[in-house]
């Protein structure tokens, strides 16, 4: 599944685009997407690659599956959304594995921050012994959470094979007239959106956003998928206004940098600089655990909406 499928841009041969249709559903969701684009950036550094924004974005996704959900109960159930509803039960699992290594990855980052919190302890009344000790550990940890990282699996939003494709396809157009495949494509476009942006800022190896596509919008635009849209630019936009660094979350990657400095200091023997180094990566220490942890339970709340989601649609499907 590629993400943001529901990001296609019109063909360029079209005239005149048709205007966006304003539904209850999106009348629900452009408040969410509003407080999204509205997200101060700082100069220094793009904000959506910090913690807070990230909050913001899971909770965005997290109430839209409450909102389609709900959205979902008074609508009769058509024999003809039957395939609507079974690609999107695919597609949830992928999602929720997504959420499960989105876990894995923060508990691996929690890890690293225990050991960094180790290293400060030990440079309390450093002597030979407790710097050789802490450099050993500033190393270690850090090799430790580059291979864990390494061996969790990327989630591959574009492995489908040619035929599903296809199907795919043929249920696009299918949510044309259906407020089912409304309802849903927006539910997994807001669900893809925090777990794929999330993803890429918990990689050591990602510089830019994904941008291929998991199946063909819907022809008739929304509201909110235009929103969804210009979001997406936005942060791409903010990518490219900034350097060529890795996408990395900022609050990791501004403890990785005092982990890589009170390194040198202490190989240089630098006894000035260990001790600066050494309060500032305290601090560090506490900021990245503190929202390292808001995050997982952010992930966590959103696997709960999605399996809630995908329970009640399983009740539609046999009920029908």
């Amino acid at each position: 599944m590629k993400p943001f499928a529901f990001l296609r841009r019109a063909s360029a041969t079209a005239v005149v685009a048709p205007s966006p249709v304003t539904t209850p559903f999106g009348q629900q969701l452009q408040p969410l997407l509003h407080c999204l684009l509205s997200q101060p950036v700082s100069a220094s550094e793009s904000a959506f690659l910090c913690a807070t924004w990230f909050l913001h974005a899971l909770h965005a996704s997290t109430t839209t599956q409450t909102i389609a959900l709900d959205s979902l109960k008074p609508i009769d159930f058509r024999h003809s959304d039957r395939a609507i509803v079974e690609t999107y039960l695919e597609d949830n699992v992928t999602v929720l594995d997504a959420c499960n290594q989105l876990s894995e990855k923060m508990q691996v980052i929690q890890e690293y921050a225990k050991s960094l919190r180790v290293v400060s302890h030990l440079l309390q009344g450093p002597t030979p012994t407790t710097l050789a000790r802490a450099l050993g550990l500033l190393e270690s940890s850090w090799e430790a959470m580059e291979r864990r990282f390494r061996e969790i699996p990327d989630n591959k939003y574009n492995s489908r094979s040619s035929s599903s494709k296809m199907s795919r396809k043929k249920v696009a157009k299918q949510q044309d007239n259906s407020e089912y495949g409304e309802i849903l494509n927006g539910s997994m476009a807001m669900a893809l959106m925090a777990c794929v942006v999330l993803g890429t800022a918990l990689s050591f190896k990602s510089k830019r956003l994904p941008t291929n596509e998991y199946c063909s919008q819907s022809s008739i635009p929304t509201s909110w998928s235009l929103s969804l849209h210009e979001l997406h630019k936005q942060l791409k936009g903010r990518k490219l206004a900034g350097n060529n660094s890795s996408m990395m979350l900022c609050e990791l990657r501004q403890a990785v940098k005092v982990a890589q400095d009170l390194q040198h200091h202490i190989k240089i023997r630098n006894k000035s600089g260990v001790e600066v180094a050494g309060e500032e990566l305290k601090k560090r220490c506490n900021g990245l655990e503190e929202q390292i942890t808001a995050l997982d339970e952010g992930v966590r709340e959103l696997y709960k909406r999605l399996v809630s989601v995908r329970m009640a649609l399983l009740g539609f499907l046999s009920r029908a």
